[in-house]
């Protein structure tokens, strides 16, 4: 699917090719998460701006990869996800904005899956970065007490 919305018309070739960029670019970011935990951090620093808002369900709003990197060890030492493989069902790309429904599949630490979660994202782009970030899930889906808990306690 491909939407068209954008403040400054484009035509022509250069319009699908920064279409396509922001489309291949999105799913290169979800795909380094599934590789280990390493390259999803990696993946935090390449694809999203240094002033990057990320918002996701029942979490407080993070700024920049930095801030995600330690909710993201806090979430690891919690051990709540260690890897997440990444389904793409759908995608709707424009100039400035990638909208994703996809399926997390959850890997902790300790081996195994423990949680398969539909999500719905929303990133804007600048500049070929992600300056926005948006997670949509049904937390109740998460494993037991693992998003309150990492509120609550900071762990």
């Amino acid at each position: 699917l491909w939407a068209t919305r954008s403040s400054e018309p484009r035509r022509g070739k250069h319009r699908m090719s920064v279409i396509e960029a922001n489309r291949q670019m999105v799913a290169d970011f979800l795909g380094e998460w599934g590789k280990s935990y390493d390259a999803m951090c990696a993946s935090f620093r390449r694809y999203l701006a240094p002033d990057c808002l990320i918002r996701m369900t029942r979490t407080a709003d993070l700024h920049g990869p930095d801030e995600l990197i330690g909710f993201m060890a806090q979430v690891r030492a919690a051990d709540i996800i260690e890897t997440m493989d990444v389904e793409i069902l759908r995608m709707v790309v424009t100039d400035d904005c990638v909208v994703c429904e996809r399926i997390d599949i959850m890997h902790p630490p300790s081996g195994g899956t423990n949680a398969t979660l539909p999500t719905f994202s929303l990133m804007d782009i600048r500049d070929g970065r992600i300056t926005e970030w948006h997670d949509y899930f049904d937390s109740a889906d998460m494993p037991t007490g693992s998003v309150a808990t990492i509120e609550a306690t900071g762990a």
